[in-house]
């Protein structure tokens, strides 16, 4: 039972990153600006990902960001970035970078849900072995 509570726990935790980040998106999707971005740098994050720099430009003022993704961008690659049109150093990129991170969750979700079966098996297995009393 205590599997069962962690895995809920690790799952909920992180399909509310995933909202969070999902609707920021789709708030800078909706209301923002869409402008031309370059990709700085690729380097990995250590879990399994990337950051992705890159460079745009709103009303003649150059800003740098950050995404994290697991897909196959190159640095000078160009992109379509979207920004708050009020406050511009608030941004994202379109495209594949926002559904990795929703694939990244779904694999986490997957995962959680992989062990929860895999443990509630084995304690299954465990329950029906003979067990020897003394």
């Amino acid at each position: 039972m205590a599997l069962l509570g962690l895995a809920l726990l690790a799952g909920g935790v992180a399909g509310l990153l995933a909202y969070r980040g999902d609707a920021r998106y789709d708030r800078l999707r909706a209301s923002g600006i869409a402008v031309d971005g370059t990709i700085t740098s690729v380097e990995p994050n250590g879990r399994g990902s990337e950051l992705v720099f890159y460079r745009y430009a709103v009303g003649g003022r150059d800003y740098l960001g950050e995404v994290a993704g697991s897909i196959d961008l190159k640095q000078g690659q160009r992109i379509t970035v979207v920004a708050d049109r009020d406050d511009p150093s608030d941004a994202t990129v379109v495209g594949q970078l926002a559904q990795s991170r929703v694939a990244y969750t779904a694999t986490c979700l997957l995962a959680f849900g992989a062990v929860y079966v895999a443990a509630v098996g084995a304690a299954e297995v465990w329950r029906n072995l003979p067990h020897k009393t003394t």
